[in-house]
C-alpha cells in the first residue's frame, strides 16, 4: 500500500467531526431564515392592517364631515333691494327709495338659530366702506302686490315682499322652507356695493360662516 493511499485515524476522524458540525447547523440555519421569513411577513400584514386602518379613519372622518354639513350646505344667501321706508330703515318720506336686503333661505327640513348677516358698505368713490350687522329683519313672503326679489322655494315669477319682524340685527330662528330679510340704511345709491356674510347656528349646534359666493366654512365659535 503506497503511502499516500494511507489516511490517518485521527484525518478521518476530523472530517467526520467537519461534516457533522456543518450539517448539524443545517436545521438551525434553516429555523432562523423561515424565523426571518415569518417576522418579515408578520410585519408587512402589520403594516398592510395599519395603512387599511388609517384609509378606514379616512373615510370615516370624511363622511362625518359629509353629516356635519349636510344642513348647512341647504342654507342659501342673497342679496337684492328693498324699498326702504317699507322695510322700516327709512322714513316714510324716503318711500320708494332703495336699500340693501340680504335674504337668507333654509333649505333644510330642520331649522337654523341666531341668524344674522354682517355687511360692508362701499361708497360710490370706493372711499368710505362701513361694516355694520343689519337693522332690521322680517321674512320674505309670498304677496300679490310684492316685488319679485328672487323667489327660492315657491314657483319662478312669484313676488315676495318683506314683512317686518324686528329692531335687531339676529333673528333667533329660521325655521324650515323660510326665508329671512335681513336689512340696512344703506341706499343703493350712496352704496352701490355690499359685501356680506351670514351666520347661524344648525340644528347640531354647530357654527357656520356663508357669504353670497356660497363659501361655507365652519367656525368654532361665534362672536356675532
Amino acid at each position: 500500500m503506497r503511502s499516500s493511499d494511507y489516511e490517518s485515524p485521527l484525518s478521518y476522524s476530523s472530517r467526520i467531526v467537519l461534516f457533522m458540525i456543518a450539517w448539524g447547523d443545517v436545521p438551525t440555519w434553516l429555523l432562523v431564515g423561515l424565523g426571518g421569513v415569518g417576522g418579515g411577513a408578520a410585519l408587512w400584514q402589520l403594516g398592510l392592517q395599519r395603512r387599511q386602518l388609517h384609509d378606514q379613519q379616512n373615510v370615516i372622518e370624511s363622511q362625518a364631515r359629509i353629516l356635519e354639513r349636510e344642513q348647512a350646505n341647504k342654507i342659501d344667501v342673497r342679496a337684492n333691494s328693498v324699498d326702504g321706508s317699507a322695510a322700516k330703515v327709512l322714513a316714510d318720506v324716503d318711500k320708494g327709495v332703495q336699500v340693501h336686503i340680504v335674504m337668507v333661505a333654509n333649505g333644510s327640513d330642520r331649522p337654523v338659530r341666531d341668524v344674522a348677516v354682517n355687511v360692508v358698505a362701499i361708497q360710490t368713490d370706493r372711499s368710505i366702506r362701513h361694516e355694520r350687522l343689519a337693522n332690521v329683519y322680517g321674512e320674505m313672503v309670498a304677496s300679490p302686490i310684492g316685488v319679485n326679489l328672487g323667489s327660492y322655494f315657491r314657483e319662478p315669477g312669484v313676488a315676495e315682499t318683506f314683512v317686518f319682524q324686528a329692531n335687531a340685527d339676529t333673528m333667533p330662528v329660521l325655521k324650515s322652507g323660510h326665508t329671512a330679510g335681513f336689512v340696512w340704511g344703506f341706499t343703493l345709491a350712496r352704496y352701490p356695493e355690499i359685501a356680506p356674510t351670514a351666520r347661524f347656528t344648525d340644528d347640531a349646534g354647530l357654527h357656520w360662516q356663508i357669504n353670497c359666493d356660497l363659501h361655507l366654512e365652519k367656525l368654532a365659535e361665534r362672536d356675532w
